[in-house]
């Protein structure tokens, strides 16, 4: 039997991607496995990051935080449309945090679980599933973080 060399190519592709794919679950399921508390050190980064946007962003949230008056005393409430779109933004900004850490909370592995090998294992096929999630996570929050350092530096410009 002949393959034509286009089929061999892609035949080749993808035992290679296959094994890129293999070998990439196997480092995470060990990075998993091996970490003291049940999780990547990039997820653990992450998550504390991400746990302090959402306290910063919790503290704008509070109407008595967001607008300060010319005479730099603390408002009660928002008083114009900019302590209100402060405001917006960081309810926006809050509740996509907490979506982002559930779905890193939801890859961790409990350090004194039973089977950990083969939960760590299971853990790193679905971090490698919602890598796509995350990272369209990452880039709305990294929008909402810009829009409201523009929006305070506005304020106490």
């Amino acid at each position: 039997m002949v393959i034509d060399p286009f089929s061999a190519l892609g035949l080749a592709a993808n035992i290679v991607q296959f094994l890129d794919f293999g070998q990439k679950l196997v480092s995470k399921g060990k990075e998993i496995y091996m970490s003291a508390d049940g999780q990547q050190a990039h997820h653990f980064e992450l998550e504390l990051i991400y746990d302090d946007l959402s306290v910063i962003a919790s503290t704008l949230t509070t109407p008595s935080a967001v607008s300060v008056n010319s005479n730099t005393s603390i408002q009660t409430r928002p008083t114009n449309a900019v302590d209100s779109q402060i405001h917006r933004l960081a309810t926006a900004c809050e509740e996509l945090a907490h979506e982002f850490l559930s779905v890193i909370r939801n890859l961790k592995v409990d350090p004194n679980t039973k089977h950990r090998k083969w939960k760590s294992f299971r853990q790193a096929l679905k971090s490698l599933g919602k890598n796509a999630h995350l990272e369209e996570l990452r880039s709305r929050l990294a929008g909402f973080r810009e829009e409201l350092t523009i929006r305070l530096i506005a304020v106490l410009g």
